[in-house]
């Protein structure tokens, strides 16, 4: 909501408490955006499990160092490597 820095996110007392989750209310709450999706670009949905270990700056590193097939497991073993103490989830979409 733009109340708090990124910075300030990061380490804030109730990060990691869930918010919305699948399965505890009958209705169910979405956000939906829309962006262009070009040829060659690729969407990574991941899971607190890799962001909570992997700074975005090593995400976007290893997503361009990585060619596509590659770097979904390389982030989840770096994930694990720094402590992955949570589920790590990560799905990488390209056109």
């Amino acid at each position: 909501n733009g109340e708090i820095t990124a910075e300030e996110a990061a380490d804030h007392p109730s990060r990691h408490i869930i918010t919305r989750a699948l399965g505890v209310d009958n209705e169910i709450r979405t956000d939906f955006c829309q962006e262009s999706f070009d040829d060659g670009d690729v969407i990574l949905l991941c899971s607190d499990g890799l962001s909570n270990f992997v700074s975005d700056e090593e995400i976007l590193r290893i997503s361009q160092e990585e060619n596509f097939y590659g770097f979904a497991d390389k982030l989840v073993n770096l994930a694990n490597k720094n402590g992955g103490a949570d589920n790590i989830t990560v799905v990488a979409v390209t056109r």
